[in-house]
């Protein structure tokens, strides 16, 4: 099956760091529906981060020095591994694909400024 998300994500600061909030609608299958996600970037040094769920738990340490990252995120019983790719000033990407009992999918995401 296959979906699709198209809306907007926005970094705004914050003490320590920057706030990722995205929303947009989702269709996959047959739901269509909104979809938020909002997360924390508590910012280390200018390339790095340890980024938070919106609750403050810990969701994976980001080092974008490369211009690149790897990550890996447990969520019992599955497993997401990450790719973030820094394309320049203007755009990035993440992509996800996840393993395990319960989901099995791959997450394509490309941003660009506005």
């Amino acid at each position: 099956m296959t979906g699709r998300l198209s809306g907007m994500a926005r970094f705004t600061p914050e003490p320590g760091g920057l706030r990722y909030n995205e929303s947009g609608t989702l269709i996959f299958g047959s739901y269509q529906g909104p979809a938020i996600q909002s997360y924390a970037f508590v910012c280390l040094t200018p390339s790095t981060a340890a980024v938070q769920f919106e609750d403050g738990r810990p969701f994976h340490d980001l080092d974008l020095t490369a211009g690149r990252a790897d990550i890996v995120h447990a969520c019992a019983p599955d497993l997401y591994r990450g790719r973030y790719r820094v394309g320049g000033p203007e755009s990035w990407s993440l992509a996800w694909i996840v393993t395990g009992p319960r989901k099995r999918l791959r997450i394509a995401t490309r941003y660009r400024r506005a």
